[in-house]
């Protein structure tokens, strides 16, 4: 194959690749009209599950803040997250016996929680299985904080033993 021949078939190539290209393009264009659609559908169905599930979120919340008072912990600080879904973190404190006492309200067989409620105490309860863990590294819980969504999250806050 002469040089000529080469650059030719590289030609073809190249107009090849431009042709493929802007099919791909009018194509692209295509898919992003078609996006922007289901994004402006997509916002009108997202602002009533999102009312929906702040106010799930909101009721929730509400309802954990009281069985963790009346369990031994301070609420430090309560932040909201809009988005689907919705999410609320509580910054919490045990101020005295809070882990017995919500253990003592699981094993309970009077106990009226939802499973909601059930699956975030438990969640802060295993936290406290890692404290020993922690504190050989001069590390002690601190603060709480307790996610409540889809599903509940704990984190925790360390500080350095003196």
């Amino acid at each position: 194959m002469t040089f000529d021949e080469l650059f030719d078939k590289a030609k073809e190539t190249a107009d090849k690749a431009k042709e493929t290209a802007a099919e791909m393009l009018d194509a692209g264009a295509d898919s992003v009209i078609m996006a922007k659609d289901a994004a402006v559908d997509m916002i009108d169905v997202g602002k009533g599950k999102l009312q929906e599930g702040m106010a799930t979120v909101i009721e929730e919340t509400n309802k954990i803040i009281i069985i963790l008072q009346n369990s031994g912990f301070r609420i430090i600080d309560i932040n909201v997250t809009v988005s689907l879904p919705p999410r609320a973190k509580l910054i919490i404190e045990d101020i005295g016996d809070g882990k017995d006492k919500l253990s003592q309200l699981i094993e309970s067989e009077e106990q009226s929680l939802s499973k909601t409620q059930t699956t975030m105490i438990k969640a802060l309860l295993k936290t406290y299985d890692l404290s020993s863990i922690t504190e050989r590294y001069g590390y002690q819980f601190r603060r709480f904080v307790l996610s409540v969504s889809i599903p509940p999250q704990v984190t925790i806050h360390l500080v350095a033993e003196k």
